[in-house]
């Protein structure tokens, strides 16, 4: 009998020693990731663009044996949202797992957020006037006798919500104080909101400058 019960007792330590054995290395083996997984929108129309602020990223949180998490991590992954096929001016997403093509054996824990609403509008293409930016004077002795600038106007694509607001596309600033004589200078054309395309992107600025002491004579170029 107390064979019996020592033969009893050695399989019952096993038994536990095995379970314990395979929980710790089922615990060790498990892994709890974060990722920030961009948003990507799929077949967004030409004629349209987003035009609400809102996070480009969400956060999800995965769990699941160690070497499919590394698998999952080292693959390119992004949240590409499909938009419907009568886009409206608003949208409302709502992600799940669907959206992750998660491997078999790992599991979503959270998604942050997991509602997107964007705002959409039409873009529209116009036409308006460049104005030069003009800051600062001229050395003592110059004299700014014309200025003028080449293209007269640009080709503006905005979404039709802003673009009723536009009148003119401004250039970046020329400080005079950095103009010493007559001649040709190219500069940027800035976009009012990051919506905007421009086309071109520069401009020319042609100037006149006379040296007064030289009564007419054209400024050297320094």
């Amino acid at each position: 009998m107390k064979n019996l019960k020592k033969t009893k007792d050695l399989f019952f330590s096993l038994g536990v020693a095995v379970f314990l054995a395979y929980y710790v290395r089922s615990s060790i083996n498990e892994s709890t990731v974060t990722l920030e997984l961009p948003i990507e929108l799929n077949s967004l129309p030409e004629n349209k663009v987003v035009i609400s602020e809102g996070s480009s990223y969400a956060e999800v949180v995965v769990r699941g044996p160690s070497h499919l998490i590394a698998q999952y991590i080292s693959m390119s992954k992004k949240i590409k949202l499909k938009l419907p096929e009568n886009l409206g001016s608003k949208h409302r997403f709502v992600i799940d797992k669907t959206y992750l093509n998660l491997p078999s054996g790992i599991s979503l824990i959270s998604i942050k957020p997991a509602v997107f609403e964007m705002e959409f509008d039409e873009l529209r293409l116009v036409s308006l006037p460049i104005k030069l930016n003009v800051v600062g004077k001229l050395s003592k002795g110059l004299e700014l006798i014309s200025q003028e600038c080449f293209p007269k106007s640009v080709r503006v694509t905005a979404p039709s919500k802003f673009i009723k607001d536009l009148k003119v596309i401004q250039t970046e600033p020329i400080n005079l104080s950095e103009v010493f004589a007559s001649g040709e200078y190219q500069v940027g054309l800035l976009p009012p909101f990051k919506q905007v395309s421009l086309q071109p992107q520069i401009a020319r600025v042609v100037f006149e400058i006379i040296n007064k002491e030289q009564k007419g004579v054209k400024a050297a170029v320094r």
